[in-house]
């Protein structure tokens, strides 16, 4: 499962996120508990700006520019001293490859 957070507000229609159990809570009927901390998307479903979650599988390529991947980074160890610090997590862009156009 990998790991993003939204630049923008995001809807996914379909497959496995991984979210906190509040934020799973605040969703209600649109998800079903499959595993730990894993629910399957049965509504549509939007997550906020700053938001963070799991995704497994390949997301639409529509979301190029509404997300990014979340790295851990296990090199940081004032991340386990301080989690609210905002250390400990790489962020990349961007999360969904998408193949450039030439003009010319």
């Amino acid at each position: 499962m990998i790991r993003y957070q939204a630049i923008s507000t995001v809807t996914l229609h379909t497959g496995l996120v991984q979210l906190e159990p509040e934020q799973a809570r605040r969703r209600g009927a649109k998800l079903k508990p499959v595993g730990d901390d894993v629910y399957e998307i049965q509504a549509p479903t939007q997550f906020k700006r700053g938001e963070r979650f799991g995704y497994d599988g390949a997301l639409p390529k529509a979301l190029a520019g509404e997300i990014l991947e979340v790295k851990p980074d296990y090199c940081a160890p004032e991340a386990d001293r301080n989690p609210d610090s905002g250390a400990g997590a790489e962020v990349s862009a961007p999360a969904v490859k998408t193949k450039s156009r030439r003009k010319g």
